[in-house]
């Protein structure tokens, strides 16, 4: 095999070129061509200037690939007004969108002097599951220079998240470390 055929998933990193719009549809023409899931790491810096989660949704509704895109981290969610983030919570479940949430990736993100409304640097989990959107656990730092012990541990990474977004109902947090977790691979 060559090329996109021996792949599972396009992985997708926009902030990292000047053209957040241009590079998405790229990707997305790429998922619709070969028929891939489609993996973009989104609103990662804590901000409430992000709305990359908008812009995918967005996207993906624009490209009909409704159930194939999974936004990661979503982390600027939480910055913004609970109105706007219900619009996003709808916005997704229109687009089909899942979530990837990595507690530990951004648990340590430096404080800022920004004023938004208080969270802690986590995907708004508990707020997602109340909009039934699917949602699954997942850890992008692995042995790597901005967390050189995380080992991948996803009980150490469903324990973060359970406590950051105060979910306790085992039914929810076994459903986002198992079935939810082959939604957003197959």
């Amino acid at each position: 095999m060559s090329g996109y055929e021996c792949l599972d998933i396009i992985g997708s990193l926009p902030a990292a070129d000047k053209d957040i719009s241009a590079h998405l549809d790229v990707v997305m023409s790429w998922a619709k061509q070969y028929n891939k899931r489609l993996h973009v790491h989104v609103d990662q810096l804590n901000h409430p200037a992000e709305k990359e989660t908008e812009l995918l949704a967005r996207k993906t509704i624009e490209w009909g690939l409704e159930g194939q895109v999974t936004a990661v981290h979503a982390l600027s969610l939480a910055c913004h007004p609970v109105a706007y983030r219900q619009e996003i919570y709808k916005l997704s479940k229109d687009a089909g969108l899942s979530y990837i949430t990595c507690p530990s990736a951004w648990i340590d993100h430096p404080r800022s002097e920004i004023l938004v409304p208080s969270h802690n640097a986590i995907t708004p989990v508990e707020e997602l599951l109340e909009h039934d959107i699917v949602v699954a656990i997942g850890s992008d730092n692995i042995y790597d220079i901005y967390k050189p012990y995380a080992n991948g541990d996803m009980m150490f990474e469903l324990r973060l998240l359970l406590e950051a977004c105060k979910i306790y109902d085992q039914s929810f947090l076994v459903k986002i470390a198992t079935d939810n977790g082959k939604k957003v691979i197959s």
